[in-house]
């Protein structure tokens, strides 16, 4: 994975000529904030809620790695 650092660009686009021979599918773009999650691998636990906020059991790990 990349990061790119741009100004104030908003979009995003691929550039190929006549000689690319291949093709792209599920790309996805994702703006990096002071929310992101940190680069690293991590164990992520998931715990369900009813409409009153009563949990229910806890699930997990799940393992995630992010670049």
């Amino acid at each position: 994975m990349d990061r790119i650092v741009s100004g104030a660009n908003d979009s995003f686009a691929l550039l190929a000529d006549a000689a690319f021979d291949g093709s792209i599918d599920d790309l996805r773009l994702y703006r990096e904030t002071a929310a992101c999650a940190p680069a690293g691998a991590f164990d992520y636990y998931l715990e369900p809620q009813d409409a009153e906020g009563r949990a229910g059991p806890v699930s997990g790990p799940y393992p995630v790695t992010i670049l």
